[in-house]
């Protein structure tokens, strides 16, 4: 198993009741051999929207929850290559973070710009080897596919295509209630 960067972690379903990450499809966007891991849930929309957080930005581009640790930051990740000068680039033309000053002016005069950027309040992350042995019990499958594309898809769809492309026995958990006990 090599978890990298870009990588794409698909919550197995044995953990549907869990708040934070079930159904949840997480990018890995950082990985050091000393601190671990980060990354942001990409599929689990908040009820505010970024001209909520940032008044002079007025576009009401959806927020989402990038996951449970430092919940009041404000993170993104983007493909906008042409202001990607202060970003990390993730993989492929994909890239986390940037100028802020940057990227509201951008917001501001691009059309949809929801098709290349992802607001998200909190992270991800795991100490070191605490993610290799989530994956070994089963926690997340891996996707090693970097070439997500959740920016254009509906975030309640994208953990079940993500279940059903591994298919097998995963796939019938696609469409089971969040938590089954109340089937």
């Amino acid at each position: 198993m090599n978890l990298d960067k870009g990588n794409q972690l698909i919550a197995h379903p044995s953990i549907l009741g869990d708040y934070s990450f079930g159904r949840s499809v997480v990018i890995i966007t950082h990985k050091d051999i000393n601190d671990g891991y980060v990354g942001f849930v990409v599929n689990k929309k908040l009820a505010i929207t970024i001209d909520e957080l940032i008044p002079e930005v007025t576009a009401s581009i959806p927020v989402y929850e990038g996951g449970p640790v430092e919940s009041d930051h404000l993170n993104f990740i983007h493909r906008i290559k042409d202001i990607a000068d202060s970003s990390i680039e993730i993989s492929n033309g994909l890239y986390w973070g940037g100028n802020i000053e940057v990227i509201k002016d951008w917001v501001r005069v691009t059309n949809k710009p929801e098709r290349y950027i992802r607001f998200f309040m909190g992270y991800s992350g795991w100490d070191v080897g605490q993610l290799e042995d989530e994956v070994a019990q089963d926690v997340w499958l891996i996707d090693q596919n970097n070439d997500i594309d959740f920016f254009n898809k509906d975030n309640r769809l994208i953990w079940k295509e993500k279940i059903n492309q591994i298919g097998g026995e995963l796939a019938y958990w696609q469409n089971a209630p969040d938590n089954p006990g109340y089937n």
